[in-house]
């Protein structure tokens, strides 16, 4: 039996005690084709790579070419049929491309649907938390990337999961060879991607390692810091 695991988040739509909660899957690492091949090289050893490939493409184009000629297409997997998208005028009216459309009608087929819910077992876990990460540095008086800023100048922190459930997190400076925190300027932007701020106007000169603390759940922080030494002047 396979299992999914799944964790409970706020519900920000509605005040309602009976849906304060919503349930989210929680996913693992998408598989891509190759990681699908792999997948099925490790369920039949006598099957080499380069079969699997051939058959995999040979069906993808067989399929395509089916549909594309007005054949509705249906497998273990899925079902497939083209339809036409837009209103005509009368039954005099013809195809125009400006106003209607070729639509791809793809849905999992019953086998598929039945053979997933027969077989897999459901779990509670914990939220899992995205691993954050500062991946490099903008100066937006100068337009470029790099390590030296000017105090009371704008930066931007470029990465991934910056902020977690739209919370900001708290960004600091830490000079170098010291412990004490000193809080960044003013948050002009942000997102999971990127966060514009000010560089502190009084910050000294000198050189100073930059990051976040963000709230991780269960009164627990995280604090990532960026890498290498950032130069203010």
């Amino acid at each position: 039996m396979n299992k999914i695991n799944y964790y409970l988040r706020k519900n920000p739509l509605t005040t309602s005690e009976e849906n304060k909660f919503m349930a989210n899957i929680s996913q693992k690492d998408t598989q891509w084709q190759e990681g699908v091949i792999e997948h099925m090289m490790k369920r039949n050893t006598t099957i080499s790579k380069q079969d699997i490939v051939i058959v995999l493409d040979l069906m993808k184009e067989t399929v395509i070419d089916l549909i594309s000629n007005g054949y509705p297409v249906i497998t273990d997997l899925f079902k497939a049929r083209l339809s036409l998208k837009g209103a005509f005028t009368s039954f005099d009216d013809d195809f125009d491309a400006s106003r209607h459309s070729l639509n791809l009608n793809l849905n999992a087929s019953k086998a598929l649907k039945d053979e997933v819910m027969n077989n897999t077992s459901i779990e509670k876990t914990e939220a899992r938390i995205k691993e954050a990460d500062i991946s490099r540095l903008y100066d937006y008086e100068t337009r470029s990337f790099g390590l030296a800023f000017t105090a009371g100048g704008l930066m931007g922190l470029h990465g991934k999961n910056l902020i977690k459930d739209g919370v900001d997190p708290e960004l600091f400076l830490k000079r170098d060879g010291e412990d004490e925190t000193i809080p960044m300027g003013k948050i002009m932007d942000i997102s999971e991607r990127q966060i514009m701020c000010y560089i502190p106007e009084d910050l000294e000169a000198g050189t100073y390692k930059i990051g976040f603390k963000r709230d991780v759940g269960e009164n627990k922080k995280e604090e990532i810091s960026y890498g290498e030494l950032v130069m203010i002047t």
